[in-house]
């Protein structure tokens, strides 16, 4: 990379996929419907998305946070979207989320080869920039989004923006070199996500999950109607019925391997 411009470092790769058999995108609503929970994401609280690529049954985006309760952020996120795939589809959704800290420019840089890659590698087109719901062909200015971090990754590979497109496509042409899809399956960083949180939560109020990971093993703690607890090693999160004394049935949404 010949740029002086640097991105913000650590970043995160994220991972959201369905448990079960139903895709995590069925029409072309829903894609509209996760992409305006992603861009509040990204503009209520000053996350930058880097990249991402959504496919029928998998979600991959690059993102950098200042935040500590970022997968907080993510569970809400996941937690709406449930919620309109019940109003539109009636479908009882599962989702398993993975996560991985990047912290060194090459190995970003790499992370969005691979999350530009993933539509030709599973098939659904040859070329990714003929695939919509990827960050590939906006970087290429086929669309635009103003909330996609853009610039910076392409500065840092020339200050010249006809020279910087040039060789980001060249860069993004090859393979990428790191098989992050296993990183992702052998990591337990989607844990730490939403472990921490400033504040020190109490059953009952709806705040965030404990400080450490030991507070799973006493009791639940819930965040707006959220629930999280330790099963069977699993971190789960689950959909709090509104009235917590009724023995209506909680939800799954999503499970991260701890």
């Amino acid at each position: 990379m010949t740029g002086r411009s640097k991105f913000c470092l650590p970043m995160r790769m994220v991972s959201i996929q369905p448990i079960d058999d139903y895709p995590l995108f069925n029409t072309y609503r829903d894609y509209l419907v996760f992409l305006s929970l992603v861009r509040e994401l990204i503009c209520s609280n000053r996350n930058k998305l880097y990249g991402f690529s959504w496919l029928s049954h998998e979600a991959v985006m690059l993102f950098h946070t200042p935040h500590r309760n970022f997968g907080l952020q993510l569970l809400k996120v996941m937690k709406r979207y449930y919620y309109w795939l019940q109003q539109s589809n009636h479908q009882q959704q599962h989702f398993r989320l993975q996560a991985l800290t990047l912290k060194e420019s090459a190995l970003c840089h790499d992370a969005l080869r691979y999350i530009h890659y993933r539509p030709t590698a599973t098939g659904q087109v040859k070329d990714a920039l003929d695939y919509h719901w990827n960050s590939y062909p906006i970087y290429q200015d086929f669309w635009q989004l103003n909330w996609l971090s853009c610039t910076e990754i392409l500065q840092s590979y020339s200050l010249n923006p006809l020279q910087a497109l040039e060789s980001f496509r060249a860069y993004m042409q090859q393979p990428p070199l790191q098989d992050f899809g296993r990183q992702l399956d052998n990591s337990n960083e989607a844990n730490n996500l939403v472990q921490h949180h400033e504040g020190n939560p109490q059953v009952g109020q709806k705040m965030a999950v404990g400080e450490s990971i030991q507070n799973y093993q006493k009791s639940h703690y819930y965040l707006d109607g959220i629930e999280a607890h330790l099963s069977n090693g699993d971190l789960i999160a689950t959909v709090a019925p509104l009235n917590r004394h009724k023995s209506a049935s909680k939800v799954h949404i999503l499970s991260a391997s701890v």
